[in-house]
């Protein structure tokens, strides 16, 4: 039968047996209806030039096969797929296999159409039931620098209500396994030929081993995977050429492997973006959005899917404390601790903060938390200044209260030292404006401004190690520079590593 297939079906049949029981009606010897039984074992289909089949079966049955050819009519009440057992392969090229199948010859065939018959009333057909047992898919990608196979198999199920009547709606309930183990699940109802097609479909796989998808995470993020397992859970609907698609991904216990060169890979810190991502219980749990406008040439569901994924890892390792904060239900910035001017330890408002970047860092156990001190260049001098007069006029005799409450002892020991740094001034200022003169007067190196800097940083970690159990390996502390344009606040500032 292959040299009686289309033209545009760049195929031949391997292999099959045909057989069919029925009635056919003629009119004026020339076939008008018929109606059938009947089914095809043992059938294999091949790509011209290829040695593998892309598609046979075990048996294909009909019920009631029903051709009316005036009205250019098919239907058929049931349809029985045995033991299907189909292949899609990637090529090296990143074409599919069963591009080739039509697409060289098809745009040439409508080109040659006549008029005539552009303008007749196309076919239109009904399969109300078809039913899939014990079929597979063999998938296969060689596009990558590693081939990645696997097969989906056990596929069983039901398509309920197929027809080209655009208003006509299917169903879809289709179950699997992916390498004999990984449930693989397939529901929903679609409009394929509507004038504007319509989708609502679920897509779910179950325990899926990840160390077999080493080829793509080599491939797209530079790791190979030693271990984990992936339950994912995806809906799409397509209304007015509208895609919106919700993907969960969770992910158990991952863990990459060695570090694979690829020039396709992401340049972003995939070991930085995984511990951010995974809980405390070894679990990556993500929710991905996906939307696009099927019409735009650019429009490709995998790209699309692709970049939200990456788009969240970005979001991930741009803004670590904004993911740490959603996970207390936090809208503070945890990356930025305030303490007072001059102050080494956190007042109550800081050691809140702190609890907080606790409770976050207790939900990723796989970061590391490094804390830098940080001064505000104006405030932290005029506060050690301010401490280190109060130091020196205790020293002299000065008691704490006369200090504090700002005395005549006090006014007395500030005019002193004013006159000291001014002896030829005929009239001085306000004893406030002689205490700034003499405040400013006294030199803080920048040694000094680094110490208290670090103090910070080491007291931070004090509080979250000693009072709320943070383990001390988990708490790093980073070395101040007084010169760096990040010194804008008094505080210690945060971040995080592997």
């Amino acid at each position: 039968f292959s040299p009686n297939l289309p033209s545009v079906l760049n195929a031949n049949i391997a292999s099959g047996a045909a057989s069919t029981r029925g009635n056919l009606l003629l009119a004026d010897f020339t076939p008008v209806s018929t109606v059938m039984n009947g089914a095809i074992s043992d059938f294999s289909m091949i790509i011209r030039e290829e040695q593998d089949s892309i598609s046979g079966l075990e048996q294909l049955r009909w019920q009631n096969l029903a051709v009316d050819i005036p009205a250019r009519s098919v239907r058929i009440d049931k349809l029985h797929v045995q033991e299907y057992n189909g292949r899609l392969h990637i090529k090296e090229d990143g074409s599919i296999n069963t591009q080739r199948l039509v697409q060289e010859e098809l745009a040439e065939v409508q080109a040659e159409q006549s008029p005539e018959e552009a303008a007749e009333e196309p076919w239109t057909v009904e399969i109300p039931e078809i039913v899939f047992a014990d079929s597979q898919i063999d998938f296969k990608d060689e596009s990558l620098p590693l081939n990645f196979q696997t097969l989906i198999g056990e596929v069983n199920g039901e398509i309920n209500g197929f027809g080209t009547d655009p208003a006509r709606e299917m169903t879809v309930d289709l179950k699997g396994s992916v390498d004999g183990y990984a449930p693989v699940i397939l529901n929903g109802n679609a409009r394929p030929f509507g004038e504007l097609p319509a989708v609502d479909l679920a897509l779910s796989f179950e325990g899926v081993g990840l160390a077999r998808l080493t080829p793509y995470s080599g491939t797209y993020a530079g790791y190979a995977i030693d271990r984990g397992i992936l339950n994912l859970n995806v809906r799409y609907g397509l209304e007015n050429n509208r895609l919106d698609g919700d993907n969960q991904i969770v992910i158990n216990q991952l863990k990459l492997g060695e570090r694979i060169e690829s020039d396709k890979a992401v340049d972003l810190p995939i070991n930085l973006a995984l511990a951010l991502l995974t809980d405390a219980n070894g679990v990556i749990d993500l929710a991905v959005p996906v939307s696009g406008d099927v019409n735009d040439p650019q429009f490709s569901l995998g790209s699309v899917i692709a970049g939200a994924v990456i788009n969240l890892i970005t979001k991930a390792v741009t803004a670590p404390f904004t993911l740490l904060a959603s996970l207390v239900n936090s809208d503070e910035d945890l990356q930025s601790v305030i303490f007072p001017s001059g102050a080494i330890e956190p007042d109550d408002s800081a050691r809140a903060k702190l609890v907080t970047l606790h409770g976050a860092m207790l939900q990723r156990p796989e970061l590391t938390l490094v804390i830098t001190g940080r001064l505000h260049p104006t405030a932290d001098r005029r506060q050690l200044q301010t401490q280190q007069l109060a130091t020196e006029m205790l020293a002299s005799g000065l008691s704490e209260e006369a200090i504090a409450s700002k005395d005549s002892r006090w006014q007395d020991a500030i005019e002193q030292r004013y006159l000291a740094l001014n002896p030829d001034e005929e009239e001085a200022p306000s004893v406030g404006k002689q205490a700034d003169a003499v405040i400013a007067s006294i030199d803080i190196p920048d040694g000094a401004l680094k110490a208290l800097a670090d103090e910070r940083a080491a007291s931070a970690k004090r509080f979250l190690v000693n009072e709320q159990g943070m383990a001390a390996d988990r708490a790093v502390l980073e070395q101040a520079d007084p010169a760096a344009d990040s010194n804008q606040y008094s505080g210690v500032e945060m971040s995080v590593d592997t």
